[in-house]
């Protein structure tokens, strides 16, 4: 089923969203540096049972840049306005690394908003400790950030744009494209959607990243009062940092969890099947 596009205003900004399916509303809030686009291969295989919504965060996609100062607070309450302007009542809410900041955020803020909660992110983005958390994130996205800016002549602009062209070539020629034998059209897809996406959350990586540094996630945790699932994709890479999933799900008085072994954020391209089946599992309670 092809999603049908549209815009809502919000008080932080116009936000950008692809909707499919009829049913029982569902959010899909996505990842740093993506947009809805990610979910191309997620959201034909629940529209047929729900009314899908994956919309592009402030500053990201084809939505309006990120407000001055930004929150994960101020995000969700932009989301709020969406679910407000689409008279979408009371929605089912799936986050995925930012977006599951986003999802914590408006969940704790607005339970009257989120029927359902399900947080999914590899472990470095679910860690309980805060410092850690923080940790964990800075080591991975840390030489995408901005080392220096103000000089005179612009030129901290020039490096960051040389910054980002490097980013945009390593996913133009990731291993999916180069080591694919035979060639496969859709893993080009992938990738060429991928740059699309890096490209106009190019002036809004380091903020939102700020953003979620600020965050509190453990508290926002600890105030959920709807079903919650946490989906932890699991990586033999972060095993030093612990599993997670159990120690959020302590901070919740409805939640379970599921973890997924030897997957990463690249489940949405590979194995989007399996993460349907889980998501309408839970909803299914």
């Amino acid at each position: 089923m092809a999603a049908q596009r549209g815009y809502v205003d919000t008080r932080h900004g116009q936000m950008h969203y692809r909707e499919s399916g009829q049913g029982s509303p569902l959010l899909l809030l996505h990842a740093t540096p993506r947009s809805s686009r990610v979910y191309a291969k997620l959201q034909p295989l629940l529209s047929d049972a729900f009314r899908v919504i994956a919309p592009d965060t402030l500053g990201f996609g084809n939505s309006d840049p990120l407000p001055a100062a930004v929150t994960m607070d101020m995000l969700a309450e932009s989301t709020a306005d969406l679910i407000a302007a689409l008279g979408l009542g009371k929605v089912a809410v799936f986050g995925l690394h930012t977006g599951n900041k986003v999802g914590t955020a408006l969940a704790a803020a607005r339970p009257d908003l989120v029927s359902h909660f399900i947080c999914c992110g590899m472990t470095h983005s679910i860690v309980v400790e805060r410092d850690k958390r923080d940790g964990a994130i800075k080591d991975i996205v840390d030489k995408y950030f901005a080392k220096e800016s103000g000089a005179p002549d612009g030129s901290h602009l020039l490096r960051g744009w040389a910054r980002t062209y490097k980013a945009l070539a390593e996913t133009w020629w990731a291993p999916r494209v180069v080591d694919a034998n035979p060639i496969d059209v859709a893993a080009l897809e992938d990738a060429q959607n991928e740059v699309l996406d890096r490209i106009q959350a190019r002036a809004a990586f380091d903020a939102v990243y700020r953003a979620n540094f600020g965050f509190d996630l453990a508290a926002a945790f600890s105030r959920l009062t709807m079903p919650t699932l946490i989906i932890e994709l699991a990586t033999l890479g972060e095993d030093h940092l612990g599993r997670q999933a159990d120690a959020v799900v302590a901070l919740i008085p409805d939640a379970r969890a599921v973890t997924f072994e030897n997957t990463d954020r690249e489940i949405l391209e590979r194995e989007p099947e399996k993460l349907a089946a889980a998501i309408r599992e839970f909803l299914a309670r």
